[in-house]
């Protein structure tokens, strides 16, 4: 499945997800750039747009058809402006 076409454009996500990981298992303790870095990037990443880039606009779509995504996107919005970052 990771490879395959159909999946291919979840590859962005995928990768910001690796960073977190990452972010949060470092040797160093995280600094509020790095948390503002993430914190863009999500915000960037999670933007839909019917004429954006192929994760925008399938992002778009999804948003479109499913439900389970949009209170997930709403989730993940909530926790970027909740104090608790």
């Amino acid at each position: 499945m990771i490879s395959h076409e159909q999946f291919a454009w979840l590859h962005r996500l995928s990768e910001l997800i690796i960073q977190i990981d990452e972010l949060l298992h470092a040797d160093e303790s995280v600094t509020p750039e790095a948390i503002e870095a993430i914190d863009s990037d999500i915000r960037t990443l999670l933007s839909p747009d019917e004429s954006g880039d192929e994760f925008a606009m399938k992002y778009n779509t999804a948003l479109q058809r499913h439900p389970d995504v949009v209170l997930a996107h709403a989730d993940v919005m909530m926790l970027l402006t909740s104090d608790s970052i």
